[in-house]
Formats: C-alpha cells, structure tokens, sequence
C-alpha cells in the first residue's frame, strides 16, 4: 500500500511537469520545433546516460539472475500482449496503431524515472531487459504493422541508442569496470533529465491537441483500458500463477517493475510510426495522452493488487 501511495505522489509529480510543458507551450514561450529538440536529448542522450549507468555497480551473480529474470519476463509478456492485442483486434476492428497502442508501453520516458524515484537508481538496471526486448519488438512488429513494411528494420534495432547503452553497459557490469569520477558524474547527471525533459515533452504535445476530443471515441478508451487494466491483470495472473515469488522471493522486485512497465501508458513511439505512415497518427497520439493522464489512477492500483496477490 505505502509503494502504491509513492508511486501515484511520483506519477502526480510527472503529470505536474506534463502541465507545465502544456502551458508553456500554450504560451507559446517555446516554438513548436522545441518538441524535437526535447525528442532528441532524451533519445540521443538521456535515456543511453541512464541506462548505462545503471550498470555502473559491482557485478554479482544476484543481480545476473534479476537480469535473466527479467529478460525472460519480458519475453513472454510481450509474446502474450502481442497476442492478445491480435484477438482484440479482430473481435473490436482495431486498426493497425490502435492495436499497437494497445501492446507496447512507454517503457523509458516513465518507468525509469518511476523505478528510480521509487525503488532507487540501483534498480534502474531491471528496467533494461523490457525496455531494450520491447525497442527491438517496436520495430520488427510495430513498424512493419503500421507502416506496411515488411522488411526487419535490423539495423535500427542494432544502433538505436538504448541497445548500445545496455550491451555496453552490460560488458562494463560484466568485466567489473567504473568510470572514473568526473565522466561517472556527467552520465549520471545527464541520466537524471530523462524524467522532467520527457514529461514537458508530452505536455509540449498535448498543447497542440484539443484536450476535450482527447476524451471523445469509444475505441480510444476500449484501448485505454486495455493497456492500462487488463494487460496487467493478466500478467499478475500469470506470476501469480506461476508462484515465482513465492519459490524464488528476490524476483519480486525485478518483476514489479517489469509489471510497472506493462502497466504504462502507450508507448510515444507509436503515434510517431503512424505520423511517419499517415496512419491513424491522431487517434495514436490521443490515446498516448488519455494513457498518461489515467496512468496516476491506474498504475497505483494494479501495483496494489500484484503486492497482495504475488
């Protein structure tokens, strides 16, 4: 109960943000170009700093296993979201970004800011293995599915930031190797933007949206509740399931935040595939923002459940 308090004052804190981006951007203090500017630095420089320095700690063979665990996490979650996103699909006549928005997450600009308010920065390091499955799933399934092309975007998957971050991370955790202090500090203070520059960023967003359509159309909250509710359910079944916890109880933690990434809002990087396409990018981008603004309600409570029932 007392961590599902935290997190809904930390999601609070990061919605604050959300609306200080709104208004600025209302106020048209910062043009419309900051949006890419602010895209840019949490993609190319933030969210690599962190990630990489969550590796910076000393290799043990715990955390090794919290690593495989998550990895393995993450497999089959995403393989069941995935699924379960085609079933809908045929059974509600999604379109190709609704049922994306209903599989992925936003996995970095949220959950590592959250895990690392939360439970601390050593615990960054379980965020990678959903994060860097769901970056490499985002473009050989997501992509493809929304853009039509059917060709494995092998070589945006390899180069993308975070993948370099995290293998290059994971053979510094491996071989034991630290930064020296003053380059350690600057990857560590460059890391800890992530949380405020993406909040304004989807306040920067949400300006250039009417908020009151944002609310309208009933298949933008059948998504919504799809993503934010029963997907998490249905993962929470399955640890549950599974007595994991019960049997091996050092994997509670790294499967809460593998569950704190399933129960996040859509992931931004859908509604820039259907831009890309020119398919369904508003109502992409309308669910992103209803996501978000719900997430404070939601998240709280599915973490509740999975601390009583897992």
């Amino acid at each position: 109960m007392e961590l599902s308090i935290l997190l809904a004052e930390q999601i609070f804190s990061l919605l604050l943000m959300v609306l200080t981006g709104y208004v600025v951007r209302k106020l048209n203090v910062v043009p419309k170009s900051g949006r890419k500017v602010l895209a840019s630095i949490v993609l190319y420089v933030s969210a690599p700093c962190i990630v990489f320095d969550s590796f910076q700690i000393e290799y043990s063979s715990e955390k090794l296993f919290g690593l495989v665990v998550g990895f393995a996490a993450a497999c089959i979650a995403l393989a069941v979201f995935i699924w379960a996103a085609s079933v809908c699909k045929k059974i509600f006549h999604l379109s190709a970004s609704e049922q994306t928005s209903v599989t992925y997450a936003n996995t970095g600009n949220m959950i590592i800011p959250l895990v690392n308010n939360i439970l601390g920065s050593e615990y960054v390091l379980y965020t990678s293995p959903y994060n860097c499955t769901q970056t490499a799933l985002l473009w050989i399934h997501a992509y493809n599915l929304i853009t039509g092309n059917k060709n494995v975007q092998l070589k945006k998957i390899l180069l993308n930031p975070n993948i370099i971050a995290m293998v290059a991370g994971l053979i510094f955790f491996l071989l034991g190797i630290q930064l020296p202090g003053p380059l350690h500090h600057t990857v560590t203070q460059l890391g800890s933007l992530i949380g405020p520059l993406s909040m304004l960023n989807v306040g920067f967003i949400m300006a250039e949206e009417n908020l009151l359509d944002v609310f309208k159309g009933r298949k933008i909250w059948l998504v919504t509740i799809l993503r934010l509710i029963i997907l998490p359910m249905i993962m929470i079944f399955c640890v549950r399931l599974t007595g994991i916890t019960f049997r091996f109880p050092q994997t509670k933690s790294v499967l809460l935040i593998s569950l704190l990434a399933a129960a996040a809002p859509t992931a931004s990087s859908i509604a820039q595939f259907a831009e890309i396409a020119d398919n369904d990018a508003v109502p992409a981008g309308k669910i992103n923002i209803l996501s978000t603004l719900c997430c404070i309600i939601t998240m709280p409570v599915v973490i509740m459940i999975y601390q009583v029932l897992c």
